[in-house]
């Protein structure tokens, strides 16, 4: 049999390699998207695991910090019954109000995209 074609493999992750098909080695054939090497998933779902905590921290910095902010204006309304909030006097954060329930993409959908 004729050789038809050199291929280049180039991964698109690190990681452990847990398998690799019998179809990779010199001379060897294979078909279009058959697996030819695995990746063990450990480091990735630990990963995605960590970034889901990152989510998680940041959320709730967030939450702490829309809270400052609100406290802050109230103390100000406070010792100052007739006067507008100056917008140094508060936490002035460019941030979206979060909503109890509400949704911003995963970390996993953020990761397949």
């Amino acid at each position: 049999m004729a050789i038809r074609a050199y291929v280049d493999l180039a991964p698109q992750v690190s990681g452990v390699i847990a398998s690799i098909s019998p179809a990779l080695r010199a001379g060897g054939t294979f078909k279009a998207n058959e697996v030819l090497v695995s990746i063990d998933a450990k480091d990735f779902e630990l990963r995605l695991k960590q970034a889901l905590a990152e989510v998680a921290s940041a959320r709730s910095n967030l939450q702490l910090q829309q809270a400052k902010s609100d406290n802050a204006k109230r103390n100000y309304a406070l010792l100052h019954p007739k006067k507008a909030v100056p917008p140094l006097s508060h936490c002035n954060h460019k941030f979206p109000k979060l909503e109890p329930n509400s949704q911003a993409p995963s970390p996993v959908q953020t990761l397949q995209n």
